[in-house]
């Protein structure tokens, strides 16, 4: 809820791209959705979850215990909800072109609140242990936060994705 509301509520701050009011109005025949839309949503969604059920499995193969997989994949979603957020700032322009460097000061103050609280919920215990971590897991000693090195492989997969969907 927290992505939703923040990064989707700061692109409605988004300001108009050049040369909208030039486009020609779209058919009233056309769906509001078109195909193009579909298919971009499609992919979008399978690149993603296919990338968190990927670092899922590939921190429990490093030996993690199950929470820390989950705040591992969890970071992942969030990572890569808002390196999606900076490709849909604009309809026609390329995501590292012009539209990055425009003005939004909502997107921006939205992208750093949604990282600030994910470090904490991932890299604080009282906060990690109460939404990543089973009873069994707490009761032995094996939930803990999450490793900093496992930021690698989100960034490293975060910027695959940002490339992939631009």
């Amino acid at each position: 809820m927290i992505i939703s509301v923040t990064l989707g509520g700061a692109l409605s701050f988004e300001q108009a791209e050049n040369g909208v009011m030039k486009r020609r109005p779209r058919p009233s025949t056309e769906p509001l959705v078109s195909s193009h839309v579909v298919f971009r949503t499609a992919w979008v969604t399978t690149a993603m979850v296919a990338s968190i059920i990927g670092i899922f499995r590939w921190a429990l193969a490093q030996g993690a215990p199950i929470g820390e997989a989950r705040a591992v994949a969890f970071s992942l979603l969030v990572a890569t909800c808002v390196i999606y957020g900076l490709n849909c700032r604009s309809v026609d322009e390329f995501a590292l072109g012009p539209s990055l460097l425009r003005p939004n000061r909502p997107f921006w103050v939205s992208c750093v609140v949604v990282m600030c609280l994910q470090l904490v919920l991932v890299h604080a215990s009282a906060v990690n242990q109460f939404f990543s971590c089973e009873v069994e897991e707490i009761e032995s000693g094996e939930c803990r936060a999450m490793s900093a090195s496992s930021w690698g492989p989100i960034l490293v997969i975060s910027v695959a994705l940002f490339v992939l969907v631009s």
